[in-house]
C-alpha cells in the first residue's frame, strides 16, 4: 500500500489529518504545508507507527 493523507471534516467544521503507508517523521512533513493552509492545530495525536521508526534507530544505535 502507498503513502496516503486522508483529511475528514465534520459537520461542525473541525478537521481531522490522518496518514497511512509510513512510519516515523515522514508523515509529519507529509501534513506541513496542509496543516498550515487549514490554520491553527489544536491536538496532534501520534500513532504507533510514528514510534517505530524511533524504535528502530535506538536499536540500531545500542549495536554501535
Amino acid at each position: 500500500m502507498g503513502k496516503k493523507i486522508i483529511v475528514n471534516i465534520g459537520t461542525d467544521g473541525v478537521s481531522a489529518i490522518s496518514v497511512v503507508g509510513t512510519t516515523g517523521g515522514t508523515c509529519l512533513k507529509m501534513t506541513e504545508k496542509l496543516e498550515q493552509s487549514l490554520g491553527n492545530v489544536n491536538n496532534v495525536k501520534l500513532t504507533d507507527d510514528y514510534y517505530v521508526a524511533l524504535e528502530n534507530n535506538a536499536k540500531i544505535q545500542e549495536k554501535q
